[in-house]
């Protein structure tokens, strides 16, 4: 229960900004810990701010440092095409 709650923070935090700015995240182990990329095509400060905040308890339930970085990520292509006809 308490690794799905620390899950379930980080993620609140992720959207702290209520913009929905956060596309998606990537995680990863990296040498020191686990390794987040927030993937947003602008910078979401708000949202890295909240996830950090709650970074913390995630590290005592698991037992391992966390990393939250963001990485821009394309804008989307658009769906169809203008001046068909």
């Amino acid at each position: 229960m308490r690794r799905l709650a620390a899950i379930l923070r980080l993620a609140g935090g992720l959207d702290r900004s209520h913009t929905q700015q956060v596309q998606g995240v990537a995680v990863s182990n990296g040498e020191g810990g686990i390794d987040m990329r927030i993937l947003s095509q602008q910078l979401p400060e708000v949202d890295l701010w909240g996830a950090r905040r709650r970074a913390a308890f995630f590290e005592e339930v698991f037992g391992t440092q966390l990393s939250i970085l963001w990485q821009p990520v394309a804008a989307a292509a658009p769906v169809g095409r203008a001046g068909r006809g």
